[in-house]
Order: structure tokens, then sequence, then C-alpha cells
């Protein structure tokens, strides 16, 4: 699983491309083609942060719209999306239920509680 913003993800794929530091200077859509063409070749799921985050496994792409606009504000949100990602992999190492949002299903509120289950119960 590869987690970045815009930017980060296109200095992955292109190393002509420029970021600022942690902050994008490019948009989630201008990082999509490039995003999926990665996860293909490094057959992982990937997932672009920002306003809609981006998850591709290289064939499907996912849009999660679950930002808030103070979010841009707040140093350390893309750090901490990358450790709760983590976290969760280290319960379910299948990236695409929680990469798109899965681990939250308004339609199941009990899968939070079900993973929080798994990692006291050491699974």
């Amino acid at each position: 699983m590869i987690r970045g913003n815009a930017s980060e993800i296109l200095s992955l794929r292109r190393a002509e491309s420029k970021t600022k530091g942690v902050d994008a200077i490019h948009s989630v859509e201008e990082a999509a083609k490039a995003a999926t063409v990665l996860a293909q070749e490094l057959n992982t799921t990937l997932a672009i942060t920002g306003p809609v985050d981006l998850v591709t496994d290289g064939k499907r792409v996912i849009r999660v719209a679950n930002g808030h606009p103070l979010m841009g504000y707040v140093t350390g949100t893309g750090c901490t999306a990358t450790v709760t990602i983590g976290a969760f992999l280290a319960v379910d190492t299948d990236p695409k239920r929680f990469g798109s949002g899965k681990f939250y299903d308004p339609d199941d509120r009990c899968a939070v509680q079900h993973y929080c289950r798994r990692i006291k119960k050491g699974l």
C-alpha cells in the first residue's frame, strides 16, 4: 500500500515532477492516471489523499469524499492517514477493504468495532 498526496505520487512516477515540501502542488485529478499505472506496475494498492481521495489497485478506482476544508490547515493529517492505514494492514492484509473507507461503512456501523476486536485479540 502506498499513500501520498498528488505531488508525492507524481514524483514516484515522473522524476521531473516537483513538490513543495509536504504540500501538494498538483491536484488528485492530475495524478489519477499516474497512480493507476504505478499501482499496476508495482502490483499494489495506491491512495492519493486530497479533497476527494482516490484509491486504486491499477484496475479499479474508488473515490472517497470524506475530508474537510480545515484539514489543509492542520499539519500531519497525511501522516496520520498513513499510520491508520498501517494499523489496519496489520490486522487485515486486504488494503482495498479499508483503503476505500470500508472499515467504516454507514450500512455496517460495526465494521470498526470488528477491526478493534481483532486488534485486541492479536489477530
